[in-house]
């Protein structure tokens, strides 16, 4: 069995045009695979529950958008500045159960936090080493985020 005929004959003519062709045709092709799948990030965000936290962490701020969907999955940019003005970004994915968020990031360091129905967070940040640090702070609903949920101010 052949395959059909503009199949064959695009296969003859990259084989004679070589790596440049195909290298070619690949960039020209990517960019339309990438906005197809565009509607479907938005309609997976339109999903979820935003919030932004805001607190400190030591003697460190933090600012973190937490991205929530309906089956209790999270995801978020905890965003932990230092006194010297040095920002460490981690993108955490965990879950919300009963009210408290857990989740974690790939170097070990686990989040979890609590808040409650003022908007008063509090948690802890439990570093890979096994050193609980207490976070305090903020919880605002409703505010935009980025596609990774990352905050925007």
């Amino acid at each position: 069995m052949h395959a059909p005929l503009p199949i064959r004959l695009l296969a003859r003519a990259l084989s004679r045009a070589g790596i440049t062709t195909l290298l070619l045709a690949g960039l020209i092709l990517a960019p339309s695979a990438g906005r197809a799948a565009e509607p479907a990030q938005n309609a997976a965000r339109t999903e979820e529950t935003t919030e932004l936290w805001s607190g400190t962490v030591l003697s460190a701020t933090f600012r973190a958008g937490i991205c929530t969907r309906r089956d209790g999955a999270v995801r978020g940019v905890f965003l932990l500045t230092h006194k010297s003005g040095d920002t460490d970004v981690y993108h955490i994915y965990g879950s919300r159960v009963d009210g408290e968020v857990q989740a974690r990031h790939a170097s070990g360091h686990v989040f979890r936090a609590r808040v409650d129905g003022n908007g008063a967070l509090t948690g802890t940040v439990r570093i890979k080493n096994r050193i609980k640090l207490t976070m305090k702070g903020t919880s605002r609903s409703g505010v935009p985020l980025s596609d990774d949920c990352a905050p925007l101010q």
